[in-house]
């Protein structure tokens, strides 16, 4: 079983950890990702709603993901967590009102992706200026089934 060492004074720092630690290990790989589910939602509502605007809006949304994820495997980790905030929640403020309005999963989905990566990037965003909270430690030992091979 593995062992997580918690290096965070308070019980917020310890929350914020384990987001700043995932976001560590798979970054940037969700930024990419939700580029690309922007751009399915861009090119379905220009192509199938025939509505420009919101094309426009979940394109400009969509390229800011992408540039964010080129600027964190550029080394810009600040300038890239910054922009990802503002990215996801633009994405926020552009499918909510829907996803309260619709049952349908696209607009759902969206807004609770939105929602979650504007609460990692910003964590992540504050981890960068300031060294706080710090990512956990996992030890694993040999044996146990956990560790790569």
């Amino acid at each position: 079983m593995p062992e997580i060492e918690n290096l965070n004074p308070t019980k917020t720092e310890t929350a914020g950890a384990g987001l700043t630690t995932l976001a560590s290990h798979v970054d940037p790989f969700p930024h990419i990702l939700v580029a690309g589910l922007t751009a399915v939602g861009s090119a379905y509502a220009y192509y199938s709603l025939r509505q420009p605007q919101t094309a426009l809006l979940a394109g400009a949304i969509s390229g800011a993901f992408v540039y964010s994820g080129y600027l964190l495997c550029s080394g810009e980790h600040r300038a890239s967590y910054l922009t990802g905030t503002l990215a996801s929640a633009a994405l926020l403020g552009a499918t909510l009102p829907r996803a309260y309005k619709t049952p349908e999963a696209y607009p759902v989905m969206m807004a609770a992706l939105g929602g979650i990566s504007t609460l990692e990037n910003a964590v992540k965003y504050a981890q960068v200026r300031t060294g706080r909270p710090r990512d956990q430690r996992i030890h694993t030992t040999p044996g146990s089934g956990t560790t790569a091979r």
